[in-house]
């Protein structure tokens, strides 16, 4: 059984990849679940401002808003991407993070980085990690190994609403 809020996010991701709109019929044979349970999320997303449709003929065509709330611009960005404070605790992630680490929001938020993504080979990230947040390095760029890939890792300091230091951490595939 698919969780719920990754099949939400899969079906975002499936309106977001076909500009010209999608039928329930296409996006369930894509996401592979039923035309019942997309045509539930499509309401959901609907209610949300996420997605709206349009009639054309006798079928429903569902696309993604043309409006996005500041809260989800993140999920503009199709590279993984989280935002953690000064304990290494993840404040603010994207949909693309959330596939690839397949966890959720409520799974995710509040975690400290290094539990999400724990791989001993990794160690030197994390101390990289570290020394940013604390101020020694400006920028890194790094790779790391999760799952059976390969990242190339781009670390960007902010400062977070509260005024605390914080780090955006970017995940590109390296092919």
């Amino acid at each position: 059984m698919v969780n719920n809020s990754l099949l939400e996010i899969k079906i975002v991701e499936s309106l977001s990849s076909n500009r010209v709109g999608l039928t329930i019929s296409e996006i369930a044979r894509i996401v592979g679940v039923s035309r019942n349970t997309v045509a539930k999320y499509l309401q959901t997303l609907e209610a949300k401002g996420e997605v709206v449709h349009k009639r054309v003929a006798s079928a429903k065509l569902f696309y993604l808003s043309s409006r996005v709330k500041e809260t989800r611009l993140i999920d503009l960005f199709r590279t993984p991407m989280v935002v953690i404070n000064n304990n290494l605790e993840i404040i603010i992630s994207n949909r693309a993070f959330h596939l690839f680490v397949e966890l959720i929001d409520h799974e995710i938020h509040g975690k400290r980085i290094t539990k999400i993504i724990e791989t001993e080979e990794n160690m030197s990230f994390y101390r990289i990690v570290e020394e940013m947040i604390k101020g020694k390095k400006k920028n890194a760029n790094v790779r790391i190994s999760f799952g059976n890939e390969q990242y190339a890792v781009n670390l960007v300091p902010v400062v977070l609403k509260n005024g605390q230091t914080g780090l955006s951490i970017l995940f590109d595939i390296l092919c």
